[in-house]
This record gives C-alpha cells, structure tokens and sequence, in this order.
C-alpha cells in the first residue's frame, strides 16, 4: 500500500426543512466502493460520514422493508438527527438495488430515497461493462455460485440470449443500460446527479478522488492508500472455488451440504472464507497465471451491446467515455476484459 496526499413529487417530508446538504453515494456494485468507503470517506475534512452500525441497520432496512410495513417517517426522524446540521454522506451500493437479484428494488429503493431525502444529491459510480460484469461474475462465485461465464451472462453459441431471465442470482444484460439508472435518479433528484466513472480511478486516482471532493463541497484532498481494497479470486482460487462451491451452503447455493459459517454481523461461505486467506492469496500469486480473461469476442460484443446507450450517456452528461472504451471505435482499442485479483 502507498499514501497519497492529495417540492418532492413522492410527498411533503419533514426531509425538505433540513439546512444541511446531504449526499448519497449509490454505488453501482463493483466500482470502487470499499476504495471510497474505507479509505476516503471516513477521511473527508468537512463533510461527515454516516457509517456506524446504526446507519447500516436503517439503510439495510430501508432497501429490504416490504411496502406493508415501510414508514418514511420512521427514517426521516433517524437521519434528521443523525445529520445534526451538518454536511453528511451516506454509501451504500445496496441503495441502487440488488444485481443478483435483477435489481428489483431499484426504482422502489430511489422512490423512498427520493422521499426521505428529497433535497439530496446522488453519486452514481459506473464503470464499462465488460469488466463490470466479468467482477460481478467473480462476486457471484464468491458468493457460493457455480455456473460458468457464459451462463451467467447467458451466452451461447457466441450470441446473447434475447430472452430474458427470470431466475435469480444472474444477471439480464439490459440491467447495465446507464442512461436509464441515470434517468431514474434525475427524475427523482433533477440538477443533482454526478457521476464517478471508475476507469478514472485507474488512470489518475488523485484525479479521480480530486474530482469526488470537489463534488462534495471538500477543498482538501484527504490522506489515502492505494491498492486493492477488497481482494476478489485470482485465477486459481476461481477454478477451485467453482469445483468445491456446490458443495457449501450460500447465498448462491442454499442447499450445499456444508454449512455457511455464522459470524457477528454477517454470514461466511466457508469457501470463500478459505479461498481468500492472506495464505492462499501468498501461495497461488507466485504461479504463472494468476489473471482471469474475458473471451475476448465476447468481451467485443458485450461493448457493442452496450455502444448506443452509452453514447447516448455520454452526449447527455460529458463523461468523456468513449476515449475510455464505452463506445467501440474510441481512441481506446483494448476491449478485452481483463480481471487481475482483487477485481
């Protein structure tokens, strides 16, 4: 690691008298969130970070609550204290839905977001799809599944199904369309919507973390690390990973003969608990091959998939995306996902 030093439509909401600026970071999944969130955050100078186990508990709660029992007051007396008058940042990737799951609460979570904290601004991370899905991939087995790329993905016979899925814990490629979450936000939040583009962070992360203070009002860049915040699998602990996942029980897998592993806060897929020990981690990156790939036709046609709706994204926002490979064509010609570990 180094150091681098650099009228709501939803309803009237006691939300709308707040005198502080509330932010909300969204995510997407996958983007750089536990970079942001454990080494940015927590370090801003003026603007206070909402992340305790109170906080979690209310915005797990808020993406999770069935409509029945869902009371936007009872969360705008929470965050009214909790902000105290103060610049204030909430960040929870959750918010903008479960990809797992199809983000079906996606417009269900920015409706109540909206309706809470109607005067805030959203940070919408993003990042190119293919390398996007190919990390959510990675997740899913680390997550206990065990399916294969191109089924994940459905893929077959080097095209994409046109039909789309109803079954859980995959994805539908029309779930990446950009231009619609940012639509989604907009409508609820107009004027105060921003993006970070991840592939930013990469290129020029002092840059990139420059460009988030200045969208939260910071006139100092705070001390960071670099480096891989949250490891994912290299390549072989991915191919053992998809050999022994059937056999544990997980999110992905419920009925695995082995159970998951109860902790404080959180359940652990043994697995995965194994598979990503500092040991592990030591002995397979001596190896030669350590690097998950993307097909690289796929990869291509991933990107063309997503090519009209992303130029369409960048024509309405100016995210300079096609010198970064949104759109095939640009200046940058390397389409072929690439997964170095920790992805």
């Amino acid at each position: 690691m180094t150091t681098t030093r650099n009228n709501n439509s939803l309803g009237e909401t006691k939300g709308e008298q707040w005198d502080s600026q509330v932010y909300i970071h969204v995510g997407l999944h996958r983007t750089g969130t536990t970079f942001l969130q454990r080494e940015v955050f927590p370090n801003l100078q003026t603007t206070q970070y909402l992340d305790n186990l109170d906080v979690n508990y209310w915005l797990r709660r808020l993406v999770s609550e069935e409509d029945s029992a869902y009371e936007a007051s009872a969360y705008e007396d929470y965050f009214t204290t909790a902000v105290d008058s103060r610049p204030s940042l909430i960040s929870y990737e959750g918010l903008s839905g479960e990809p797992f799951l199809m983000y079906v609460n996606q417009t269900r979570n920015a409706d109540r977001l909206a309706a809470i904290f109607p005067n805030a601004t959203i940070i919408l991370g993003i990042r190119r799809q293919d390398t996007l899905l190919l990390s959510l991939y990675l997740l899913f087995i680390m997550h206990g599944g065990s399916m294969s790329l191109s089924a994940f993905l459905g893929y077959n016979k080097g095209k994409f199904s046109k039909r789309i899925s109803l079954y859980g814990r995959r994805v539908n490629l029309p779930m990446f369309e950009f231009g619609h979450i940012a639509d989604l936000y907009e409508d609820r939040f107009p004027g105060r919507v921003r993006f970070l583009v991840s592939e930013h962070m990469s290129r020029d992360i002092s840059g990139y973390v420059r460009n988030l203070c200045n969208i939260l009002g910071e006139h100092e860049i705070p001390d960071f690390r670099t480096g891989v915040r949250n490891q994912a699998y290299g390549y072989y602990q991915y191919l053992l990973a998809r050999l022994l996942n059937p056999l544990a029980s997980s999110f992905m897998n419920p009925d695995g003969l082995i159970p998951a592993v109860g902790l404080p806060g959180r359940v652990r897929h043994p697995m995965n608990h194994l598979l990503r020990h500092d040991a592990v981690n030591r002995l397979f990156s001596s190896w030669p091959k350590n690097r998950i790939r993307m097909p690289k036709k796929m990869s291509l046609e991933i990107m063309e998939h997503y090519s009209a709706s992303n130029a369409a994204l960048d024509e309405k926002w100016g995210l300079g995306l096609q010198e970064l490979g949104y759109i095939p064509g640009g200046s940058e010609t390397q389409v072929n996902a690439v997964a170095a570990p920790g992805a």
